[in-house]
């Protein structure tokens, strides 16, 4: 899942946009670890889904107690990844986390297993947050039309991208 050159359209922050391939961008400033790429499920599967991190700084970032919330309207949360222990992204590296309904490994690359409340991403319009300790929001990638969009970046979600398609960020 990590960036491949095809999709070197890079937008201005705030301002999502279909790239190839169906896919979405979006971008963000401010957080040393960004959620990267959300894979939402197709008609044929719809599980298939991922989030990839990525470690934006020149330095190995901890991870260890964070977690990955999902949320359909922004305003309840479920946590799918649980507590992340003793995860540590070295720099300019990603991280793959997986819909625990597809196992450990998608399109050729390995990652971590959610939990069992990690259900179907909505394709309609959802939130993928990156918790820290606390609960605290590190980052998080909005789509579509949910209630509350304050979790969206700039308050405003991307759009939806079509069935099997992902919202990803260029890494800066």
């Amino acid at each position: 899942a990590a960036m491949d050159s095809t999709f070197n359209t890079v937008l201005p922050f705030n301002k999502p946009g279909y790239g190839a391939s169906g896919r979405v961008f979006v971008g963000s400033m401010g957080a040393p670890i960004v959620i990267s790429e959300v894979q939402l499920g197709n008609s044929g599967n719809t599980r298939a889904e991922f989030i990839e991190l990525y470690n934006r700084t020149d330095q190995t970032i901890s991870i260890t107690d964070w977690d990955l919330a999902y949320s359909a309207d922004g305003l309840t949360w479920t946590q799918i990844i649980d507590d992340i222990s003793s995860v540590n992204i070295p720099s300019g590296s990603f991280d793959l986390y997986l819909n625990p309904a597809i196992g450990t490994s998608i399109g050729g690359k390995n990652g971590t297993p959610g939990n069992a409340n990690w259900s179907d991403l909505n394709g309609v319009s959802g939130i993928v947050a990156l918790r820290g300790p606390g609960n605290e929001i590190i980052d998080s990638v909005g789509w579509g039309t949910p209630a509350n969009t304050s979790a969206c970046e700039g308050g405003s979600c991307a759009t939806a991208p079509p069935a099997g398609g992902s919202l990803e960020r260029k890494a800066f």
